[in-house]
């Protein structure tokens, strides 16, 4: 895929007004020149859009972006997985806002947050109270 149809479809994926997608470019021209170039290197413009490398390294670039993104300007965590059985070409992404970035936003919207209190429990604590929540579940069930 050359660089130019990647920009392209990064531009078009990227929502927002122009100088949105702008900025979203620049980002872009960033990320390709340090993934597929020396630091040394100095290329721009129609050199770097006639370069062409494989689909799934472009896949990877936007993988990273996009992680990227999510965790810096965000705040969030990110786990990558691969998937199991059938699904195993595939990546998951697990995506957890901690509890500070929450109160943040919600503070800023005007939001009520409703936390679990759940902080100063340990694991066995708050384990156990599941079982005992899922054996008086089972007192219910109908034969």
């Amino acid at each position: 895929m050359s660089c130019r149809r990647a920009r392209t479809i990064w531009r078009l994926s990227t929502p927002g007004p122009d100088s949105v997608k702008d900025a979203a470019e620049a980002y872009f021209n960033k990320a390709w020149k340090a993934k597929f170039h020396k630091p040394w290197d100095d290329v721009s413009g129609p050199s770097m859009d006639k370069e062409s490398v494989p689909f799934f390294a472009v896949r990877t670039l936007f993988r990273e972006m996009i992680c990227d993104t999510l965790s810096s300007s965000a705040g969030l965590q990110l786990k990558l997985s691969r998937g199991a059985g059938a699904s195993s070409d595939l990546i998951m992404c697990r995506i957890r806002a901690p509890v500070a970035v929450l109160e943040q936003e919600a503070n800023r919207i005007g939001y009520k947050l409703q936390v679990w209190k759940e902080r100063g429990r340990t694991h066995t604590q708050r384990r156990r109270r599941r079982l005992s929540f899922l054996s008086s579940m089972s007192l219910y069930r109908s034969p």
